[in-house]
């Protein structure tokens, strides 16, 4: 007879290999009414867990596709980074690393190529950056139907069918944020947020955390406004929020859009604005030095390339999940003093 595998329990409920997973093993977030039918057919065909099988799965070739943005180049570089040394390492182990590039921030079917490219390549599993994937449901579902084990990395997205998320948790960077700026200007004063059109939603867990730390620790500085701008209008929004004299501190929650910012208060020779930003650009990194932008928060980038992969074989080959859903990398505080600590080797570990 077939050795009945957690696969074929997912078939028979239309369910993720993953949900079975976590109900046979108790792990993670699963409904009750779920569980109890999983384990209610395991039963029914006599499913036994084989470790012996994970062992011979060392032998099967996998094939794992990484979908993920490429602009910023500064940022996404870095991520690379960590995939082109765990592609490496996993090679040894008959696994192939695939990438895919989301090139376009608006194109609402990027789902539809990504499928092509899991049927085209006969992709085992998913590791993505759920960025710019407008109709992220329809692709998990796609998945779910596939038995393609998903993971998620980089930006962060609730999906019951999702088996983990590894990144940085943007609600504690905000958070730190907001701490940042106030203790700058001494916990008074008004202050002001940029954040480009386009990324306004996608950094809406960000804008909640830097609001609670102003609201609970901080409620004697006064947020002016909050202005939303097209790129390439960075200078046309600055006067407005230079025109009240007040303004003490601006705080920029793009990836590295505070450089732009820093460079136009250096050509118009102001100073004495507090300017707190978020990840290391070239252009950043120049006008930390240069006094120009106070503070950077700045993500753990390589290994955001390197752990996901690795967890999401580690899952493929022993069934083996993180022992929690949401996995976060550091934040670290960048300051003038400091800036020069990140540049990477040329391995993307330690330090010049």
């Amino acid at each position: 007879m077939k050795k009945i595998t957690i696969k074929d329990i997912a078939q028979d409920l239309n369910v993720s290999v993953a949900t079975v997973y976590r109900a046979l093993h108790n792990k993670g977030r699963i409904k009750e009414e779920t569980r109890q039918r999983v384990i209610e057919k395991a039963k029914e065909l006599n499913y036994t867990a084989n470790s012996t099988a994970r062992k011979l799965a060392l032998r099967r070739k996998f094939k794992i596709l990484v979908v993920m943005p490429d602009q910023p180049e500064f940022f996404w570089d870095d991520i690379r980074k960590g995939l082109t040394v765990i592609a490496q390492e996993l090679a040894d182990f008959n696994t192939e690393i695939h990438t895919y590039y989301v090139k376009s921030t608006r194109d609402p079917d990027i789902h539809l190529e990504i499928m092509k490219e899991i049927e085209e390549k006969e992709i085992d599993s998913l590791l993505i950056v759920p960025l710019y994937i407008y109709k992220f449901d329809q692709l998990m579902e796609y998945t779910k139907n596939r038995s393609i084990p998903t993971a998620v990395f980089s930006t962060k997205v609730d999906h019951e069918d999702t088996l983990f998320y590894y990144g940085p948790d943007d609600t504690l960077s905000g958070f730190m944020a907001g701490e940042l700026l106030s203790k700058f200007i001494n916990q008074n004063g008004s202050i002001c947020v940029m954040v480009r059109k386009e990324d306004f939603t996608n950094y809406s867990q960000r804008f909640q955390g830097f609001c609670k730390y102003l609201q609970t620790s901080s409620p004697l500085i006064n947020v002016l406004d909050v202005y939303t701008y097209d790129a390439d209008h960075e200078e046309e929004i600055l006067e407005k929020a230079l025109a009240n004299s007040s303004l003490k501190a601006i705080y920029v929650m793009d990836g590295g859009c505070a450089g732009i910012f820093g460079k136009l208060l250096k050509d118009k020779s102001i100073t004495g604005i507090t300017l707190i930003g978020h990840e290391i650009s070239p252009l950043s990194k120049a006008m930390l030095l240069e006094d120009h932008i106070t503070a950077l928060l700045y993500e753990e980038r390589f290994y955001q390339g390197y752990y996901p992969v690795k967890l999401l074989y580690e899952y493929l080959v022993q069934g083996t999940l993180p022992t929690e859903k949401y996995i976060y990398t550091n934040i670290n505080v960048v300051l003038k003093g400091n800036v020069h600590y990140l540049d990477y080797n040329d391995n993307g570990r330690g330090y010049r």
